[in-house]
């Protein structure tokens, strides 16, 4: 809910694994199929699609940065509930986890543009764009927001797995 000045709103993050986030916050950007929206108290009420990126959360003049995934927000009055299939900080991010999960990605890639019947296909290749997406929405917070041995381990594990 508001706070009593109107100036905060309740944000839940939920995933299938985990409550990620819960508490009232100034305003949030979020990644939506739409662009990058952002809400603050008082925002109409409304429902947008999520895709892979970073979201950033303002709590007064702490700022936080997380990746999520695909899903929904709903926005009412008094709240934004956040609802995804992933959401991570950075320090959180399995560096080889990811870089594998990139591999499969393009070689799963690969495989899908070899289908024949063109609605398979294109199925196959939009469900595999979504983990491409995550890959850079998590390289992308760990570079602008990790710290600095997050990025050197980045850097070597990109490098490990040929990864440009």
């Amino acid at each position: 809910m508001a706070d009593k000045a109107g100036n905060k709103i309740n944000l839940k993050v939920v995933t299938p694994y985990q409550n990620f986030y819960e508490g009232d916050i100034s305003s949030i950007i979020i990644p939506t199929t739409d662009g990058d929206i952002g809400f603050m108290p008082g925002h109409v009420p409304m429902v947008v699609a999520l895709k892979p990126g970073v979201a950033t959360v303002r709590v007064d003049e702490d700022i936080k940065h997380f990746t999520v995934s695909e899903g929904f927000a709903e926005v009412s009055s008094g709240s934004i509930i956040v609802v995804c299939n992933s959401a991570e900080y950075p320090e959180d991010i399995k560096l080889t986890r990811m870089c594998r999960s990139y591999k499969d990605a393009s070689e799963a890639m690969e495989n899908a543009k070899k289908i024949v019947d063109p609605d398979a296909r294109k199925l196959a290749i939009k469900e595999v764009e979504q983990e491409f997406w995550r890959f850079k929405a998590r390289r992308h917070i760990i570079e602008m927001y990790g710290d600095a041995d997050k990025k050197d381990r980045l850097v070597k594990r990109l490098e490990e797995f040929g990864i440009k």
